[in-house]
């Protein structure tokens, strides 16, 4: 009998071992919420996403699966800000995906139809993530590289390094695109304002007033997303198109437009009267994927590059820069079309000077002036134009194309057109009549 208790006795004592270290494996098995943030806030941005954007946020484990918690929230400005508050947490590691209308910087209005941006993101180490298309193409090559056993934060920077080498931006990966701003004026906020406009699915040179489909939005979203499928393998971005795309897009965008909408939407939000010099990297991406005008030239003749106008068969214009010389014959009551157009590389900016005082009068900006040379500004590509008194200044506002204006030439008559190349102080006279 003695024997038959001492066994119970020991049998009891293992059964309580097996089951306590069964527990305690239960419990070490069992993912717990490590990290308590307060106020996990932050922006989104392609343009900024516009007040009552919705956002939703994924808890996901180191190997980024999701482990079933997930938090709603709304942007609360038209800058795009929102706030999560006090959220627990399983590895730190979340994916944020936001649905909304934006800050259209092509047309400085809101985009007719909502675009969604999607994040991975490390946030043990700060509260703050900013939504953007940089983040949003990382998306996929970021899984790709965790998935084969990489760490969240290497894959992370590894995946931003291959991004800035493929566009030509001067940035450090290192620094966390999560904390990138486009309303700020440093260099990280003008990369991501030169790369939100490459992305964007426009046709050239969109103008200012005209409105931006909304069939465009849902092409710029279907871009993102093959451009992230593309990288997401390699960390390059192998599809010719797509290169091209991006390219056209660096060239084409009219720059003084989406400087001066975005300078307008800074202003309007107290955010001061500085944009972050975007052209740079518009410039850096094209030196590096694109070829390139090497020097200032004025073609023999020129037509805008833009598709509607070609669909209406416009004739190619001789431009009056190409030299001193007689650009066309006139009845006295009658007007001859040139254009007015030069080749501008990566940097490089030319401006033209002339006075509007000839023979015969023009009701033009508001005064009567003696002329025959009318500027037709909505034959405008590439052109800022200025008056002052009787001088027209016209500047160039694109790079790596031809900048072109249409002008109708009454009459007869001659004029001198001052030719400035990159500031230069004296100008090159080219003298014509007609």
């Amino acid at each position: 009998m003695d024997q038959i208790k001492y066994q119970k006795l020991w049998f009891g004592v293992i059964l309580t071992v097996i089951i306590a270290l069964s527990c305690k494996k239960e419990v070490e098995e069992q993912p717990a919420a490590v990290n308590k943030k307060t106020g996990l806030n932050g922006l989104v941005q392609k343009g900024p996403f516009k007040i009552g954007s919705t956002l939703i946020l994924q808890d996901l484990d180191e190997k980024l699966n999701q482990t079933g918690s997930s938090f709603n929230v709304s942007t609360d400005d038209n800058l795009g800000s929102f706030n999560f508050g006090e959220i627990a947490l399983t590895s730190g590691i979340v994916e944020i995906t936001a649905t909304g209308f934006y800050f259209c910087e092509l047309t400085g209005r809101t985009s007719p139809s909502l675009l969604t941006l999607r994040t991975y993101s490390e946030v043990s180490d700060s509260g703050t993530v900013n939504l953007n298309v940089f983040n949003h193409v990382l998306h996929g090559r970021i899984k790709k590289l965790v998935k084969d056993q990489m760490n969240f934060n290497e894959a992370k920077e590894q995946a931003t390094a291959e991004l800035f080498d493929f566009l030509g931006f001067s940035l450090d990966a290192s620094k966390n695109i999560d904390h990138f701003d486009i309303t700020r004026s440093n260099d990280p906020a003008a990369a991501l304002l030169a790369f939100s406009l490459m992305v964007q699915s426009s046709y050239p040179g969109i103008y200012w007033y005209e409105e931006y489909p909304s069939t465009y939005v849902a092409a710029t979203s279907e871009f993102l997303a093959n451009l992230s499928i593309d990288f997401a393998d390699n960390g390059k971005i192998d599809n010719e198109d797509h290169i091209e795309h991006l390219a056209d897009n660096a060239n084409m965008i009219d720059r003084w437009h989406v400087w001066n909408h975005m300078l307008k939407f800074y202003e309007s939000e107290n955010l001061g009267s500085s944009v972050a010099d975007f052209s740079r990297y518009l410039d850096l991406f094209l030196l590096k994927n694109a070829n390139n005008y090497q020097q200032i030239q004025y073609p023999d003749s020129a037509l805008v590059e833009e598709p509607w106008f070609n669909n209406y068969n416009y004739s190619i214009e001789p431009n009056i820069l190409f030299g001193p010389k007689k650009v066309g014959e006139t009845s006295s009551n009658s007007y001859i079309s040139r254009s007015l157009a030069a080749n501008i590389p990566i940097g490089e900016m030319v401006e033209i000077k002339y006075d509007l005082r000839q023979v015969g009068q023009l009701e033009y900006g508001g005064k009567t002036f003696s002329t025959t040379v009318y500027p037709v500004y909505w034959y405008n590509y590439g052109w800022a134009e200025e008056i002052n008194d009787s001088i027209v200044t016209l500047r160039s506002t694109k790079t790596n194309q031809t900048c072109y204006l249409k002008v109708d030439l009454g009459g007869h008559d001659t004029l001198d057109l001052e030719i400035y190349e990159n500031g230069a102080s004296v100008p090159e006279i080219r003298s014509i009549y007609w």
